[in-house]
């Protein structure tokens, strides 16, 4: 019977404030903000057409959302051959870049001149970087000299994005469209030159997938300069994005030694 009452008693409590209420507004009531899935998801960048393949700084700005904070392999070589009255001078730029995420990568560079009656020789840099350390090694003439790495460095990923940029400046590109196993990719072609250029022959071929990730650049051409014939051959590659990793290099400690000790040459 005490537990019946207890019942008719809160009942009874419940009308009567029911009451006491009914000649009033009640207040307005704002409901919560249900969150929008679609409104707070990361915008993912717009894919590539045989339309903007065509434009050279729409596919330079593709392919840096295509590379950021992922891992992969990027290669670049520049050979340049030039003629004059004292013969052929040549040189060879091969430069590779191995990029682990945004903070770890490891950039080398090596150039090699070879000049009419002389000696080739050749002049290496290299750059590590990851979330503890920052250092380079310097090659040339058999010295070694190590060095902590600047905060600016002219990557294999800035010339390469600078060439495609140079190179497809010209407004009469082809683009050809190309399906496969793998997904879909543009090759898109140009023997115009860039404005200004000076140049007897040229042409420019490059492969860039739906996604903005330039895959392949490939160019040759030839220009005079101040009287001296200049053949030049550039290729640039892109590779297992989403699996390269990025070790120390063989030099790392002893890099991280001579910074220790104030000597930076071996």
């Amino acid at each position: 019977m005490q537990r019946a009452g207890v019942s008719l008693v809160l009942v009874v409590l419940v009308v009567l404030a029911g009451c006491s209420n009914a000649g009033s507004t009640a207040p307005a009531v704002t409901p919560a903000a249900v969150p929008d899935d679609e409104a707070t998801a990361t915008p993912q960048p717009a894919r590539l057409t045989a339309e903007s393949a065509a434009d050279v700084d729409r596919v330079a700005t593709a392919h840096r959302a295509a590379t950021a904070g992922r891992s992969y392999t990027a290669h670049l070589s520049v050979r340049t051959v030039t003629t004059d009255a004292e013969g052929n001078r040549s040189r060879l730029l091969e430069g590779r870049a191995l990029v682990e995420g945004s903070d770890r990568r490891l950039d080398s560079e090596s150039v090699m001149w070879s000049i009419p009656g002389g000696e080739g020789h050749a002049d290496v840099r290299e750059r590590f970087v990851d979330g503890s350390a920052r250092l380079t090694r310097h090659v040339q003439d058999g010295a070694t000299e190590y060095a902590g790495a600047p905060d600016e460095w002219s990557t294999v990923t800035n010339r390469s994005l600078t060439r495609l940029v140079d190179l497809f400046a010209g407004d009469d590109a082809t683009v050809e469209r190309r399906e496969g196993v793998d997904g879909t990719r543009f090759v898109v072609e140009t023997t115009t030159p860039p404005p200004q250029w000076n140049v007897s022959s040229f042409d420019a071929r490059l492969v860039v997938r739906e996604s903005g990730l330039v895959e392949r650049l490939d160019a040759s051409y030839v220009r005079t300069v101040s009287g001296s014939v200049v053949a030049v051959e550039t290729t640039v590659l892109y590779s297992a994005v989403g699996t390269t990793t990025v070790e120390r290099p063989p030099w790392f400690d002893e890099a991280r030694r001579a910074a220790a000790n104030g000597s930076s040459t071996d």
